[in-house]
């Protein structure tokens, strides 16, 4: 696939290329070149410690969920209902936070979508049935809808445009780190110290209580925006020209696909796992890895896709490689999974980036934005339906046997749909300012 590299390198600063390099540069460019450096500071703590409190929140549900399955009494279409309720969620009400933040402020927004979360993540604990469950996720969710969506504007607000990524890209990565603590020491840490699921969410809520705290402590509107100015709003005849557009509805199939085998693998390996005979701590930590692997992952991949100039193999080769470790799952020994969880959970990033990138390939600058916002919306529906059609299966089989084959498959489509309907895009370069 060609492309614009120039807008491409742009993009890219922050969100995944300035993971290391770009981000301390960041650093030292936002100190030293405005005027403000101690309150943009503060902006970027407060946004990282956001988004790590989002994701650690949202996947702390997930190493427990056999827990809180049976004392609720639960079947597994059920649980995965429960656990997808904030991504459905995110995906329907994204733009009404946007809508809020334009009349209260993003800040404001943002920080009544912490409370909400926070209520919503301490609440759970008391929990006795699967209504009361769900409303308290819901409570999660509608927090997550209006604090997620506004970050970027948060920064538009603080930072000239051509910082915008490199700040994007350091709140990336509490993102990142949040989802990593939540699967890999939920269970190892603090389910021992707190003794049962209900501990698990208080422990992880007071976290995010306190983080929201700090938030509406010390985070301040600017005086003006007319630092940057942020990204112009979108009006409804951007919107038709993107949804016109077959490039954005092979992007957002792409996402979609790979949301499923994220939120699948993040929902129910850890069962799988032990339902071969994995203790539950190695289960989790196989869970884990597959979050881990994102990491390096999201550094790296954006790095050598530039290198290369090309996008399309990270789709359909990530596709097959990540076909082809899930099935074997099935028949490999113990050792050999930690191989495995890394390399699905490497070949999922690598997806993802492209779904990320792509739109600032394939679309003019001025539908960027519309675009990137709408795969989001569209490619989240897959965290909703992943889960519990995963769940669901478990229910009417009674057994997670099935896990390999469902991720392989899903795996499948991204290969197809990468091949076949991306490849008239192949020889198309990107539209041009």
């Amino acid at each position: 696939m060609e492309f614009d590299e120039a807008r491409t390198h742009e993009h890219l600063q922050g969100t995944f290329r300035g993971e290391i390099g770009n981000l301390f540069r960041g650093y030292l460019q936002i100190a030293g070149g405005l005027g403000q450096s101690r309150s943009q500071y503060i902006v970027l703590i407060n946004i990282w410690l956001l988004g790590f409190s989002m994701w650690v929140t949202l996947l702390s549900i997930s190493p427990i969920m056999p827990q809180v399955k049976d004392e609720l009494g639960l079947n597994f279409a059920q649980t995965a209902l429960i656990f997808s309720i904030p991504l459905a969620m995110l995906a329907l009400l994204a733009v009404f936070g946007g809508f809020i933040a334009d009349r209260i402020g993003p800040r404001n927004a943002a920080g009544i979508g912490a409370l909400l979360f926070s209520v919503g993540a301490t609440s759970r604990a008391v929990s006795y049935d699967i209504v009361t469950l769900a409303l308290f996720t819901a409570i999660i969710g509608l927090g997550l809808a209006l604090s997620y969506p506004n970050l970027p504007k948060i920064i538009g607000m603080w930072f000239p445009p051509n910082l915008f990524g490199t700040a994007s890209g350091i709140y990336g990565t509490g993102i990142m780190i949040g989802s990593t603590v939540a699967l890999a020491l939920t269970v190892p840490l603090i389910y021992p110290i707190t003794g049962n699921w209900r501990g698990v969410f208080l422990a992880w809520g007071a976290l995010s209580v306190a983080l929201t705290a700090i938030w509406w402590l010390t985070m301040r509107s600017p005086a003006t925006s007319a630092m940057s100015g942020g990204p112009p709003k979108p009006g409804t005849e951007a919107i038709l020209r993107v949804l016109r557009n077959k490039s954005l509805w092979v992007i957002a199939a792409l996402l979609f696909l790979v949301n499923i085998i994220f939120y699948v693998e993040v929902t129910w390996l850890l069962p799988f796992f032990t339902e071969m005979g994995i203790g539950i701590q190695d289960a989790a930590i196989l869970g884990s890895l597959v979050a881990v692997a994102g990491v390096p992952g999201i550094i790296i991949i954006p790095i050598a896709s530039d290198r290369l100039k090309r996008r399309k193999p990270f789709l359909w080769v990530s596709g097959i490689v990540s076909g082809v470790a899930a099935l074997a799952l099935t028949f490999s020994p113990p050792m050999l999974l930690y191989v495995l969880a890394i390399i699905l959970g490497t070949t999922v990033i690598a997806i993802y980036v492209m779904c990320l990138i792509l739109p600032v390939d394939l679309f003019p600058r001025d539908l960027v934005g519309t675009a990137s916002g709408l795969v989001i919306s569209l490619g989240y529906v897959g965290g909703l339906i992943g889960p519990f059609a995963a769940g669901y299966l478990a229910d009417l089989t009674g057994s997670f046997s099935f896990i390999p084959v469902f991720l392989t498959s899903v795996s499948g489509l991204t290969v197809l749909v990468s091949l076949i309907f991306l490849r008239g895009l192949d020889r198309a370069r990107a539209p041009t300012r």
